[in-house]
């Protein structure tokens, strides 16, 4: 079965766009404004998503910030929440540190106390400071893992993808930001191993950023171990995101005068 959002991200493109021009229109009974912008606030987060896991960040980018505009005016603030840590994301994948940190920051500024929300925000936030050379990131992310261990009874549903394999992840990634770079390839492994058979997209993402952190340090062993496993659960996976990480790490390994045994299974993944 094939997995990812390529096949999705165009039809939920569709209907956001007919949504959004449904509400600059007016086309609705005023008694409803409320609850349909939080409705069409809610599917541009969706469609956000989608296009982002498509390989389309610009466009993400576009709607997400169009959405996040839509459920402010809902008022929807756990809405506006997850929207400006998708931003977030955003802004750190293209190397904007500095805008990844004003908006995890105005996350935690809405009242996120507690729980997977606040952890979520700090999460954002370790990243981003790591990313600047600072280490305070680190304990942002340790933070983080306290809030998750200690979850509160109502959580928002939306809030299922923060998990300790993914807290592992971004440690292990905010670790080699600040150099250290050992706990960054046993951090990123560990993330991997700890993700259930279930998730192959993210197994899948999650070895293209183990491999290319064990790159980066030069553990070739853990490199090539990542690189097999890599060629294992990419052949049902539709997901233009991860066909983008995997060209870059292969762009990486060939920089670094990788293995030939890593570069050819990369070049092989990459078609």
């Amino acid at each position: 079965m094939a997995v990812g959002a390529d096949g999705l991200a165009h039809a939920a493109g569709r209907e956001w766009r007919r949504a959004r021009q449904a509400l600059t229109a007016g086309r609705y009974p005023a008694g409803c404004r409320r609850d349909l912008h939080a409705v069409v606030g809610e599917l541009g987060e969706v469609t956000g998503w989608l296009l982002f896991d498509a390989g389309r960040p610009g466009l993400a980018r576009r709607v997400l910030s169009d959405a996040l505009l839509v459920s402010q005016s809902a008022g929807d603030n756990g809405m506006v929440q997850l929207q400006l840590s998708l931003l977030a994301m955003l802004d750190q994948q293209e190397g904007r540190f500095k805008a990844a940190r004003v908006r995890a920051g105005r996350g935690l500024a809405l009242g996120a106390r507690g729980g997977r929300v606040e952890a979520m925000h700090r999460l954002r936030l370790g990243r981003a400071l790591a990313s600047l050379g600072s280490r305070e990131g680190l304990t942002e992310l340790d933070r983080a893992a306290v809030l998750l261990d200690h979850p509160r009874m109502d959580e928002p549903v939306w809030t299922w993808w923060l998990t300790g394999a993914e807290l592992a992840l971004h440690r292990g990634q905010a670790a080699g930001a600040v150099g250290d770079r050992t706990a960054a390839v046993e951090l990123t492994r560990q993330a991997v191993d700890r993700l259930p058979a279930t998730q192959p997209r993210d197994r899948a993402i999650y070895l293209v950023r183990h491999l290319r952190t064990a790159m980066a340090a030069g553990a070739w062993d853990a490199a090539g171990v990542a690189a097999g496993d890599l060629v294992a659960v990419c052949d049902q996976l539709r997901s233009g995101r991860l066909v983008t990480a995997t060209r870059q790490a292969l762009g990486q390994a060939r920089r670094v005068s990788a293995p030939t045994a890593v570069v050819d299974t990369l070049h092989a993944v990459t078609g």
